[in-house]
């Protein structure tokens, strides 16, 4: 609706660019181990988030991942409640280490943005203006506070059902290949919370029955 296109002319969110040094045969060899690297490690942390049937082993999981992908000074993982239409911050951690989460309406913050348009959102260089314009709120301590922040959809087929998102302290801190990279790892990591949801369900219902 409106509020959502003036949320895009405020962040100034720019529409991906394909044409990059790749389709030009201008990659550097540098670039290219990076990029290996960078293959390399997403196969790994896919193996591992897919290992884990334990929740809170697997935040801290997909947490040390991002971490070995691209800067990630704060990381949250926010799950969605849809009878009530709310989300829950169920990983919160900083330098500081871990917080306690909120739950809230999915009509506020960063988090009910994305799941409620169902797409990424990165923002470059967050300040007081698009705080109040999401209805946001910092987490943690304030002495210094995050810049970049890049939020990417959870996704069980077509349902949204969470959000993963990393912050960094200094502005325009991610990539297009690090947007690319995180979408990869949130889609290994919505299926692993998913299967690992159900696990937990399933047992409860044991128990309760037995």
């Amino acid at each position: 609706g409106d509020q959502e296109g003036k949320f895009q002319r405020l962040l100034r969110i720019q529409p991906r660019v394909a044409e990059g040094l790749v389709a030009q045969g201008q990659v550097g060899l540098g670039q290219a181990v990076r990029a290996a690297e960078r293959t390399r490690v997403l196969h790994e942390v896919s193996q591992a988030i897919g290992a884990s049937l334990n929740l809170e082993q697997l935040y801290t999981t997909i947490h040390h991942a991002t971490e070995r992908l691209m800067p990630c000074q704060a990381f949250l993982i926010a799950l969605l409640d849809e009878e009530n239409q709310e989300l829950e911050d169920v990983y919160l951690v900083d330098r500081d280490g871990r917080w306690p989460g909120v739950r809230y309406s999915i009509k506020r913050g960063i988090c009910g943005y994305v799941v409620r348009t169902g797409r990424n959102l990165y923002i470059e260089d967050l300040n007081e203006q698009i705080m109040r314009e999401l209805d946001t709120w910092y987490f943690g301590r304030t002495e210094r506070t995050v810049r970049s922040v890049l939020a990417v959809p959870l996704r069980a087929g077509e349902r949204v059902t969470g959000v993963i998102a990393v912050q960094a302290y200094d502005p325009h801190a991610y990539t297009e290949t690090d947007i690319e990279v995180f979408e990869q790892l949130a889609a290994n990591a919505a299926i692993a919370l998913e299967n690992a949801r159900l696990f937990a369900e399933t047992r409860r219902l044991a128990i309760t029955d037995s």
